[in-house]
């Protein structure tokens, strides 16, 4: 077990080495979409990426969109379809409409983000797709930042909106939404509800309703920089924010070895 961690470790730092060489590239239209799931079967409201491990097709069925992406990253094609063939040295992305509207519509999001042309980047380690109008000329971590305006602060979260609280105990928000938990600067959680507000500097909560609630799915990453001025939030995702989620995998694979330990589980 103390070989996989100093493995994980190895490759965290070599990961935000490489993505603190990669300059950040300007582009006119550039979007992130979160992944449910590589290579398996594609359930209700999910994006799955499929590559060639997964076989010639994806072997999905005719409920989704799927947008074929080259080796180039470039995006061949985009259709209502299923069991699309999968491309050499490309993949294919997959997604899937939730019956309850108010949870992901990932087949929707295909569709409104991706046009043939366009430049598709899937970061496992991150499990996010970035999805660009110029090329990267690069498959390692993208950094790229996002700015939204703040429809309120500590005030009632009406439908469609995106509302800050801070400086009180809890939210109070019911469950038609979504929440981030920003800690010192850092998002720390993402989901939920009637979250706790953390104290300090650079601590608030980012709550969102309707279109709003869509905005923090598709835009916010637990380990992004979160930074408000006035009503403008800033968010950055970067070398900092990869290093960052790959030491939360890394704390969550130690804390179920010790609970394993603790519970006299054995180990080959």
């Amino acid at each position: 077990m103390k070989r996989v961690l100093s493995l994980i470790l190895c490759l965290a730092i070599a990961a935000a080495t490489l993505a603190a060489a990669i300059p950040l590239r300007a582009s006119a239209y550039e979007v992130t979409l979160e992944v449910n799931g590589v290579n398996r079967y594609r359930e209700e409201g999910e994006l799955i990426i499929y590559d060639s491990a997964n076989g010639k097709t994806t072997a999905s069925n005719e409920w989704g969109e799927e947008a074929v992406i080259g080796a180039d990253n470039k995006c061949i094609s985009v259709a209502k379809k299923g069991n699309s063939e999968i491309p050499a040295g490309g993949f294919v992305v997959s997604g899937h409409n939730n019956n309850d509207r108010t949870k992901a519509q990932n087949a929707d999001k295909v569709m409104e983000s991706i046009a043939v042309g366009s430049y598709v980047y899937f970061d496992k380690g991150a499990m996010t797709i970035t999805v660009t109008d110029t090329p990267k000329g690069d498959n390692g971590p993208v950094d790229y930042t996002v700015t939204k305006e703040i429809d309120g602060t500590n005030v009632y979260r009406e439908a469609g909106k995106i509302i800050i609280y801070k400086n009180v105990e809890t939210t109070e928000t019911n469950e038609w939404g979504i929440e981030a938990i920003v800690k010192s600067g850092i998002v720390v959680s993402v989901g939920g509800n009637n979250n706790a507000v953390p104290t300090g500097m650079g601590c608030f909560v980012i709550s969102g309703n309707g279109d709003g609630m869509d905005w923090i799915r598709d835009n916010i990453k637990v380990g992004m920089a979160a930074k408000l001025d006035g009503t403008t939030l800033t968010l950055t995702y970067g070398s900092a924010t990869l290093t960052y989620r790959l030491e939360l995998a890394m704390q969550t694979l130690e804390d179920k070895y010790n609970a394993a330990v603790s519970a006299y589980r054995m180990f080959d």
